[in-house]
């Protein structure tokens, strides 16, 4: 859990994190994967913030594939 500032709570509070994931098509085609972790204050519940970012999912998958060869050289 993470510490932030609940404005409600007036007061530093740890953080219940949700993280929400979507695949889109982005130019050329390419698979983008969409990455949404939500903050809500552990005490109140309420919304403190919000943060996005991309992946493309053709990266992830070369990544993983090479990680791969390392762990197992044939």
């Amino acid at each position: 859990m993470s510490l932030l500032f609940c404005p409600k709570c007036s007061a530093p509070r740890q953080m219940n994190m949700s993280r929400s994931e979507q695949e889109v098509t982005g130019p050329d085609e390419e698979l983008i994967k969409l990455v949404t972790e939500t903050y809500h204050c552990a005490v109140c519940n309420s919304f403190v913030r919000s943060e996005s970012f991309h992946k493309r999912v053709n990266d992830e998958a070369e990544g993983t594939q090479a990680g791969r060869a390392r762990a197992h050289p044939q």
